[in-house]
């Protein structure tokens, strides 16, 4: 076959190859850099299958769906001219690992854009899987090979196409692992049943294998949550399933950024915190109880009433300032009642007192800086 002219191409090496026909890549045979794929059937009986594949598929003209750029069912063999796609089939790169996240997300934009086309034409593929699924030279991803399409008039929402073909013809079925259960119980299929299978693609691209009933894409990868969503709304049964590619379409659009708000900080009057700048509270009571004290240990004081009233004052003054601080306040008495009695002297109460309040303010300090 290789060198064999069919038509203006000249065949060069098979690419592809399925259950009624093959695939070729080609050059023209006059403008030899122009490059096609033709399809042949591989038995003359299936040239009313490549016939109805090329009739519907020409007609849907749309940049997700290999075009069709000429075809003659008259010749032997029968033959239908496609674009060739250089970027291989989704088959071919999953050979070599699983998509990334954001590939497999573009890749299902491109294919329910494809699917809601054609259903909006009233056109199920009917035969969704990673073989019928082609790149261009820029990655783009294109849905191929309607041959087992089915027509169904009332999806038809943008123009009925005009199709004559003989519905005794229409071919049943299509490969096994992607169908729906519905369809493998013969029932008659619906837009559906592409979702059905599109929901397989995209766990397979994500983790390299086929789903079983119950399993989730994040139980074998970490999987973003527009993948998990499309998935469940795919892999279902068909009462629960999406009905229009426009559905799923919707899932894939950028999820809203989160914005969180935080509560304001509440400090429990029990804790401990160093007093903020420009408070005046602590400043007002050191003196108030410095000056009660001044006054008490000039007129009280066993010892002079100069050493009597400064060690007053300079006692109050801590505890006012602590006054605020219970577990600071607490520290600073019981020192300095341990001072005094430990001395048997009022410069105990006062050493007692400054000294606790030193330590506490550099353990506070130290823990508010850590």
């Amino acid at each position: 076959m290789m060198g064999r002219r069919v038509g203006e191409w000249v065949l060069e090496r098979k690419i592809g190859e399925g259950g009624f026909a093959e695939v070729w890549l080609a050059h023209h045979s006059v403008f030899e850099e122009r490059k096609a794929a033709v399809k042949l059937p591989t038995d003359n009986g299936y040239r009313d299958y490549l016939r109805r594949e090329g009739v519907v598929q020409e007609r849907l003209q749309h940049e997700n769906i290999v075009q069709i750029l000429g075809a003659d069912m008259d010749t032997n063999p029968p033959y239908l001219v496609m674009e060739y796609m250089e970027g291989g089939s989704l088959r071919q790169r999953l050979k070599d690992a699983p998509l990334q996240p954001q590939q497999a997300k573009r890749l299902m934009q491109n294919l329910l854009s494809a699917l809601q086309f054609a259903h909006e034409k009233g056109i199920i593929h009917c035969d969704i899987k990673p073989e019928n699924i082609l790149f261009d030279r820029n990655g783009v991803a294109k849905l191929s090979d309607f041959g087992m399409w089915r027509y169904k008039a009332e999806l038809a929402r943008s123009g009925r196409l005009s199709l004559t073909l003989a519905t005794k013809d229409e071919p049943r079925g299509g490969t096994a692992l992607y169908m729906s259960p519905e369809q493998q119980q013969g029932e008659e299929p619906d837009a559906s049943d592409d979702l059905w299978a599109l929901g397989i693609v995209l766990f397979e691209c994500l983790t390299g294998r086929l789903p079983a009933p119950g399993d989730r894409i994040s139980d074998f990868v970490a999987a973003p949550q527009w993948a998990e969503r499309l998935f469940s709304r795919c892999f279902v049964r068909r009462q629960k399933r999406a009905k229009t590619a426009a559905e799923l379409l919707s899932l894939l659009q950028d999820e809203p950024k989160r914005v969180v708000v935080r509560r304001p900080e509440v400090v429990e009057a029990s804790r401990d915190v160093v007093p903020r700048e420009g408070g005046c509270a602590p400043v007002f009571f050191a003196a108030l109880f410095g000056l009660v004290g001044l006054v008490a240990g000039f007129v009280f004081g066993p010892l002079g009433r100069i050493e009597g009233a400064v060690a007053g004052a300079i006692v109050g003054m801590v505890v006012g300032a602590n006054l605020l601080r219970p577990i600071a306040l607490m520290v600073v008495v019981a020192s300095t009642v341990g001072g005094a009695m430990l001395l048997r002297h009022p410069l105990g109460a006062m050493l007692g007192a400054v000294l606790s309040m030193a330590i506490f303010s550099f353990l506070t300090a130290k823990r508010q800086s850590a």
